[in-house]
């Protein structure tokens, strides 16, 4: 499920309802480094939930050994790899 892209909108209602609550309200601890980090964590302001409940978490980067690839479509596997079996 997305913030920008809800699949079952009573449930969704239900999580932003928790993330907007002022009764007990609790940090967000939000991990990552990517785009869809911070574009999550703009949906959660625009929606309401105040900036000073989100932790923002990010990894290390981690770097790797330059890999030689010899075609577009090997490099494109060992990627696709890298997603599914990070």
């Amino acid at each position: 499920m997305s913030l920008s892209n809800p699949t079952n909108t009573k449930a969704f209602g239900l999580y932003i309802d928790m993330l907007t609550r002022m009764k007990k309200p609790k940090k967000i601890l939000i991990y990552g480094r990517s785009l869809h980090t911070f574009c999550f964590i703009s949906g959660l302001l625009n929606r309401g939930v105040p900036a000073d409940r989100i932790i923002l978490a990010i990894p290390p980067k981690v770097l790797e050994d330059k890999k030689e690839f010899k075609t577009n479509d090997e490099k494109l596997k060992y990627l696709d790899d890298c997603i599914k079996y990070p």
